[in-house]
């Protein structure tokens, strides 16, 4: 059944629009699915920033339009049906089921998020498996650079950091460290991927660097953590795989980033303070008051100071921690920021179905009123879409995980074998100590979502000579 469905949408829908894209040159479409993803991380900005205030809904009717575009961006003539794995398929029904369940009698939000798991992303992994999970995967990674330099252009004029707990883009030090995570994540596939040096290399080792700072200065242990284990477990993979080579793959490969991280650690916090006082003298120079004319009294101008950003975040963020860690005996809520806590009381509000996105929750012990997360990825899905939901997606990334593992190995030839084990490994760290709700806004969820794509489908066998590029 699910063969005859996938043939008449290749022959009725993709085939014929794989001949009107493949006319448009590669390289456009590279470029549109790269500014694609610059888009849904500039949605993401705009709703954390408070520039758009709108239901989800209306965001998500967007970003099926960015989707569409980017899955036309990879699309190729001659696709043929593919056979999905019979147990990740089975979870990703069960996820949809409840997610639409939930939006019928519970939160019409909840339907947005129930049509990129029912229908988009199916059609995605069809159209990236037909074209080749490599191809997508450069442009990914060009789109996630780019939005990092809008990132950090931005970040250096407007936020400074002083000191650890900087919230910076996205106004909150966990969501920029779930980014930043995103950037780290891509170019150590990028540089796995890379057996040779360059000027190319050699730039994606500081700017991995610089990311790993910036993550960092967030300080958001979720993200560090994420991250940490991600880098650690993708390099003894990959010294795994490439055992007999092992030397060459420390000497070019681990080394040349490690030294990146250690080097621009200390040193890439001048980078943002150089940026932001830079702007405060263009700015103190641009608002010189006008000469005043002879007839007036001359009043001598004011020392111009730097402007000082709004802290309330910053200020709010350091009471909010100092309650935290008003215990007497440290404990495991302790060491997890309160976050144990938090899991406590939505997991008592786990039911068949979820819970709307208004419904209050408050902290045990204090009556302090607690956001809609839960700060645990598998838990909000219980939550959010009910217990069914959740336990579906714990087996999804389980078996994710380790059939990312088996792809590497086997798919070693490929030039992003590795990527699909990486993006799953942070996603996992993150996941745990942080809140990636949706699998639209969140940079991070869209790319470990787009990474199944080879995972998620039982490829026949291939010899060697055909795996090679």
């Amino acid at each position: 059944m699910s063969v005859f469905l996938q043939e008449k949408l290749i022959q009725l829908v993709l085939e014929p629009l794989s001949h009107v894209v493949e006319k448009v040159p590669r390289y456009i479409r590279n470029i549109v699915f790269s500014l694609c993803i610059l888009t849904i991380v500039l949605l993401e900005f705009a709703r954390y920033s408070g520039l758009y205030s709108g239901r989800f809904l209306y965001q998500y009717a967007v970003v099926y339009l960015v989707f569409g575009v980017m899955i036309l961006a990879v699309l190729v003539p001659g696709l043929k049906p593919v056979h999905f794995s019979l147990p990740i398929t089975v979870c990703w029904l069960v996820i949809s089921v409840f997610m639409a369940l939930t939006g019928i009698f519970v939160e019409i939000d909840a339907l947005a998020e129930a049509i990129v798991w029912i229908a988009i992303l199916p059609v995605f992994y069809l159209v990236l498996s037909g074209s080749g999970f490599d191809r997508a995967v450069s442009p990914i990674i060009c789109g996630i650079l780019l939005s990092f330099l809008v990132f950090s252009v931005i970040s250096i004029f407007f936020f400074p950091i002083t000191k650890i707990n900087y919230a910076s883009f996205f106004l909150n030090r966990n969501r920029t460290g779930v980014y930043c995570a995103t950037v780290f994540t891509c170019l150590t596939g990028y540089l796995f991927a890379t057996h040779k040096c360059s000027l190319r290399t050699l730039l994606a080792d500081i700017l991995l660097g610089f990311t790993a700072a910036t993550i960092y200065y967030t300080n958001c242990r979720a993200a560090i953590f994420a991250t940490g284990l991600s880098f650690i477990l993708s390099c003894l993979l990959q010294l795994y795989i490439y055992r007999k080579t092992w030397q060459t793959v420390l000497l070019r490969q681990v080394l040349p980033a490690v030294a990146a991280i250690i080097l621009l650690m200390p040193t890439a916090i001048y980078i943002y303070q150089g940026g932001y006082q830079l702007k405060a003298t263009i700015q103190a120079a641009t608002s010189a008051p006008e000469p005043s004319s002879p007839s007036e009294e001359v009043i001598p101008p004011e020392t111009v100071s730097p402007a000082t950003p709004p802290s309330t975040v910053l200020d709010e963020m350091k009471d909010y921690n100092e309650r935290r860690f008003t215990t007497t005996e440290p404990n495991l809520n302790y060491y997890t920021s309160g976050r144990v806590a938090l899991w406590r009381i939505h997991l008592r509000e786990v039911g068949l179905l979820g819970n709307s996105s208004e419904k209050v929750l408050y902290k045990e012990q204090s009556n302090e009123v607690e956001s809609r997360s839960s700060h645990f990825t598998i838990i909000q899905y219980a939550y959010s879409f009910g217990a069914p939901a959740g336990i579906a997606f714990l087996i999804l990334n389980i078996l994710a995980g380790l059939a990312s593992i088996r792809y590497a190995i086997e798919r070693r030839e490929l030039i992003y074998a590795l990527w699909p084990f990486t993006i799953a490994i942070a996603y996992g760290g993150e996941s745990v100590m942080e809140a990636l709700i949706s699998p639209v806004i969140s940079s991070l969820t869209l790319l470990y979502f787009l990474s199944l794509s080879p995972l998620v489908i039982r490829f026949p066998a291939v010899s060697k000579s055909t795996l090679k590029h």
